[in-house]
């Protein structure tokens, strides 16, 4: 049975009442805790099934996120070196206060993949530095861009 989960409701709330910049600062915080509660879910399953369908959905939110990132510092690089740096500042407490969140929300997932907190966070710091890489290249005019694809093989345990 599917239900309707009250952080995905926070979410919609938050980019409801803000402007464009911050409704896609805080649908990239929800896209990298997709990224990131999928892949625990993918190991937490014996479903082949659910098993392909969260790899699908991990390959479209790394497209995802990497568009609005892009989208982002588009918007930003307009702005002064400082006034970009306090907003993604404000943009890293958003996305903070997510993980803890959607961590709390759905521990019992991360408990059955075998994620404890720890790496938890460090799932979520990887899937933030890629976001820091790439928005400072596209803030900065450069065009060189990093893969933010699920599968990267420097994460533990396929994340």
């Amino acid at each position: 049975m599917l239900y309707k989960q009250w952080t995905d409701s926070i979410f919609r709330r938050l980019r409801r009442l803000a402007g464009l910049r911050t409704s896609i600062a805080v649908l990239i915080s929800a896209e990298i805790m997709a990224q990131v509660y999928y892949r625990a879910l993918k190991l937490a399953t014996d479903s082949e099934t659910l098993n392909e369908l969260c790899q699908q959905i991990l390959r479209e939110e790394a497209q995802h996120v990497r568009f609005q990132v892009q989208q982002l510092a588009r918007m930003d690089r307009r702005r002064s070196p400082l006034l970009r740096r306090c907003l993604r500042w404000a943009d890293r407490l958003l996305f903070g206060i997510a993980s803890w969140v959607v961590y709390h929300d759905h521990r019992t997932v991360f408990a059955k993949a075998g994620v404890s907190k720890a790496e938890f966070k460090k799932w979520c710091e990887r899937r933030w530095y890629g976001t820091e890489i790439l928005y400072a290249k596209k803030s900065s005019g450069l065009v060189t861009l990093p893969s933010l694809s699920p599968g990267g093989s420097s994460e533990a345990r396929g994340g």
